[in-house]
């Protein structure tokens, strides 16, 4: 098994999976697709597939997990649990709302510079957890996944609205239970459901309290050195899943001098911010080697400090403020 990011082209597949989980009505099935090309298409929505990795058969899509930043008053508002059916509540906004809670890539990039960003879980659809080892195996890539995709932005709280028994028990070795929604069937004089809704989170203050829990590594944050440029970043990320520069071209539209360019833009760029990332690396090695291990060292690097690929935009008070470095974008 393994984990990549989500391409449109897995929205079928994904949907199928979402099917049996009881928070969907058969509205919001029929409207995801068109909330997922928007979010994808403007860079607004985090969301990982788990799939198959065997050379001999066609992979397939084993589950799925999305999730979205949004403002600070609609995060006040979900975290006071007032009602069920979170999800439900964003798709209405982002598609028939004035406005919409669910942020884009500028104000992404602003707050990830700046105070911090609330993150709600949108979708999981894994297997039941205690089916088999392969079902084990899958759960737990859902949560690496999930691990990965938020290392790197500056996490202010997190959401998750629960339905599922099986989605429980991982959501509770991170979260904290916000609400079971008893006052919405209460006050409305309905029977509570089953499956019922919980509704799970954490900030980071609560973190810090308990620092070596399984949410600690959303929550470690560094700010980026290179601030790359969005189009660097794209290219970096398709390398670190392995991609050849003829795959970048072609995932993003883009010829292959460009991508050689954009790889050189990059190398300028670390050489002038850090340039010890290369001397031990390529002093003794041939001319016609050094190239690939440049890639291989900047590859490396961001591997293990994936806020260098997140959107980042300081303000101009953040970027004169004593100590910090005005840099430009490549």
């Amino acid at each position: 098994m393994r984990y990549r990011r989500f391409d449109p082209g897995d929205t079928a597949a994904c949907i199928r999976l979402l099917r049996t989980y009881p928070e969907y009505s058969p509205r919001a099935l029929a409207e995801l697709p068109s909330l997922w090309k928007r979010l994808f298409d403007e860079r607004a929505m985090i969301a990982a597939v788990i799939e198959s990795h065997d050379p001999r058969t066609p992979a397939t899509i084993a589950a799925f997990g999305a999730d979205v930043f949004v403002t600070d008053s609609f995060m006040a508002d979900a975290r006071a649990g007032r009602e069920p059916g979170l999800t439900e509540r964003l798709i209405r906004c982002e598609l028939y709302g004035k406005t919409t809670p669910i942020m884009r890539r500028n104000a992404i990039a602003l707050n990830n510079a700046g105070s911090g960003l609330n993150v709600i879980v949108i979708h999981v659809a894994a297997p039941e957890s205690q089916l088999s080892d392969t079902t084990q195996e899958i759960r737990f890539n859902v949560l690496q996944a999930f691990m990965w995709a938020h290392r790197g932005y500056r996490l202010k709280e997190a959401l998750q609205e629960v339905w599922d028994e099986g989605d429980l028990e991982w959501v509770q070795s991170w979260g904290k239970l916000r609400s079971d929604y008893s006052d919405f069937y209460d006050k409305n004089r309905l029977a509570k459901p089953r499956p019922r809704p919980l509704l799970f989170g954490i900030s980071r203050e609560e973190w810090l309290e308990r620092p070596a829990s399984i949410a600690g590594s959303m929550f470690m944050y560094t700010p980026p050195r290179f601030q790359f440029s969005e189009g660097a970043q794209e290219l970096l990320a398709g390398a670190l899943e392995g991609d050849t520069d003829i795959a970048l071209a072609n995932d993003l539209h883009i010829s292959l001098s460009a991508v050689k360019m954009r790889w050189r833009v990059i190398y300028e760029r670390v050489q002038s911010v850090a340039p010890e990332l290369f001397v031990t690396q390529t002093a003794r090695i041939s001319e016609s080697s050094r190239g690939k291990e440049k890639r291989r060292c900047v590859v490396e690097y961001v591997r293990n400090h994936p806020e260098e690929l997140r959107p980042y935009t300081a303000s101009s008070d953040q970027e004169l403020r004593p100590g910090s470095t005005r840099s430009r974008n490549v």
